[in-house]
């Protein structure tokens, strides 16, 4: 990582944060190398919200995130007297609302940014990373009430807002992943958190794609999170969808492309990396790539 661009290993050490979640933790970390705070520290005003929502996602608190009082007032743009506030138990609703808050999303992003005109690079990158924070909130949130448990605790609406009843709102979310071309496989649970990272992960991939994140600040992860969310989306499928498949290529690819290798791994997190967490990254990205593989019944055999 460049010495010039001392920022670049904080946003490097929030993505693998993110990324540890989903690995298998050590009895002990033997990493020798200094972590980010040890040679660069923090001065980014986001740098508070961004560790509090990593903080939470941690210790499991995915509520907690997604309904952070600072998330709604930075990102959403909520206040006391807003558009959102008329909320009823309709498809129409839903849609109606979760497309205002991708549209906040973006301004979030990109015209906040165009209007400060400061360095909006490194800005943009760690807007992101909040946003990239949500999304993994509502995955694991999801993960947890279909798959891992407990089954309790969280709410049928993962936004920030109070909706008094969302029976509509769920069917609203079912035919969102049934538009892949498939039914849902039996009965599942809180389905709007799926499709709520979903959403947050493409928005960010759209405007990473357009160029409104420069490369040298580019949060190259946010294709692995699309591996993982198209991935559990398939698997609450009935039947395998060729579409999920097509995008499921596309991102394994590009993942492959970032971190296929223990040398790309190292080079994109430095001494972020703790002793043996490249070779650890790298058979990760593999193995999901083959379960992708396998769940399709396209083995590549040069594997």
């Amino acid at each position: 990582m460049s010495e010039t661009l001392p920022e670049l290993p904080i946003l490097r050490g929030y993505e693998l944060r993110l990324l540890r979640f989903t690995l298998q933790s050590p009895a002990s970390d033997p990493s020798p190398h200094p972590q980010p705070s040890d040679h660069a520290h923090p001065t980014h005003h986001l740098h508070p919200l961004i560790n509090d929502l990593l903080t939470s996602i941690d210790s499991g608190h995915y509520l907690q995130a997604l309904t952070s009082p600072d998330v709604n007032r930075v990102v959403f743009k909520l206040a006391e007297s807003d558009s959102l506030d008329s909320l009823g138990d309709s498809a129409e609703c839903a849609d109606r609302v979760y497309s205002e808050l991708l549209d906040r999303v973006e301004s979030f992003i990109s015209k906040e940014c165009e209007e400060e005109e400061n360095d909006s690079g490194k800005d943009k990158a760690y807007r992101v990373i909040v946003v990239l924070c949500i999304a993994v909130a509502a995955l694991f949130g999801f993960a947890q009430c279909n798959l891992t448990g407990p089954l309790e605790g969280l709410p049928k609406c993962p936004l920030p807002l109070e909706v008094p009843q969302c029976d509509e709102w769920e069917n609203w979310a079912r035919n969102q992943l049934m538009a892949a071309g498939s039914d849902l496989l039996g009965k599942l649970s809180n389905i709007q958190y799926i499709v709520y990272a979903k959403m947050l992960a493409v928005k960010m991939k759209d405007l990473l794609f357009d160029g409104s994140v420069p490369s040298t600040y580019g949060i190259r992860s946010i294709s692995w999170w699309l591996i993982r969310i198209t991935l559990l989306h398939q698997r609450i499928l009935d039947d395998r969808s060729s579409s999920l498949f097509n995008l499921l290529q596309v991102f394994t690819s590009e993942t492959l492309n970032h971190f296929g290798t223990l040398e790309k791994v190292t080079t994109y997190w430095g001494n972020n990396l703790r002793n043996g967490e490249g070779s650890s990254l790298v058979s990760m990205i593999y193995l999901e790539a083959g379960i992708m593989e396998y769940t399709y019944a396209r083995v590549d055999s040069c594997r």
